[in-house]
C-alpha cells in the first residue's frame, strides 16, 4: 500500500496513529526521507495541499488530509476518483471568517476584502450567501491580513482562537467544520481500517 501522509503539522500525529492501527510503524526519527517503507507499505510524506492530488492520480492508494484541503481541491476540479473513507474526530477545529470587530454579520461582509487560504471554498460560500465580496490570497500567516491593510477580514482554520487573539481579531462566522480524513482512489480495492 502506498500512503501519502502530512510530513509535519497537525495532521501528523492523526496519521501516525492510524497508521500503527494498520501494524505500519514510522521511524521515531524522521530526518529528510520523503519516503519510508514499511512492510510492503510505502508512505510517502508531503505538504498537505498536494495529498488529494497524488491521491487522485493514482501515485498514493490513500492517505490522510483535512476536509478543508480535500474541499479545496475537489472544487477545482470537474470529478476526482477520490473517496472518503473515515472522518477523525482528532485535530477538529473550523474555518471561519474573523475580523477586528466583535460583532460581524453576514451582511457585513458585502463589499469587503477577504484574505483566505482557502479561495475556492470562501467564493463558494459567499456565493451561496449571495454576498459579493472580494477574495484575495494568502499562503500563511492570514491573521496578519487586517493589520497590514491587506484585507478587511480573514477567513481562517480556528481551533483555539488564541492565535486570533493575538492579532486583535475575534471569530465572527463559522464557515465548516474541519476534520481529518482518510481519503483513497476510487480504484484501490484494498480495504482500510481493518
Amino acid at each position: 500500500m502506498k500512503i501519502a501522509i502530512q510530513k509535519k503539522g497537525r495532521l501528523n500525529d492523526v496519521s501516525s496513529n492510524f497508521l500503527k492501527t494498520q501494524q505500519i510503524n514510522l521511524p521515531s526519527e524522521i530526518k529528510r526521507d520523503l519516503v519510508i517503507n514499511s512492510g510492503n507499505n510505502q508512505i510517502f510524506l508531503l505538504r498537505d495541499d498536494d495529498i488529494p492530488n497524488i491521491v487522485n492520480s493514482n501515485i498514493a492508494d490513500c492517505g490522510i488530509v483535512g476536509n478543508d484541503v480535500l474541499t479545496e481541491y475537489q472544487l477545482t476540479k470537474k470529478k476526482t476518483n477520490i473517496q472518503i473513507v473515515e472522518q477523525f474526530a482528532q485535530s477538529a477545529c473550523r474555518l471561519s471568517i474573523a475580523s477586528p470587530f466583535k460583532n460581524l454579520s453576514l451582511s457585513d461582509l458585502k463589499n469587503k476584502t477577504i484574505a483566505t487560504s482557502f479561495p475556492n471554498i470562501v467564493k463558494n460560500w459567499l456565493k451561496s450567501n449571495k454576498i459579493k465580496a472580494k477574495v484575495v490570497v494568502l499562503s500563511g500567516s492570514v491573521e496578519l491580513a487586517v493589520n497590514i491593510g491587506y484585507a478587511d477580514v480573514i477567513c481562517d482554520l480556528v481551533s483555539s482562537g488564541q492565535t486570533l487573539k493575538e492579532n486583535g481579531l475575534f471569530e465572527n462566522i463559522k464557515i465548516k467544520d474541519v476534520y481529518p480524513v482518510l481519503i483513497k482512489n476510487k480504484n484501490f480495492k484494498e480495504e482500510l481500517c481493518k
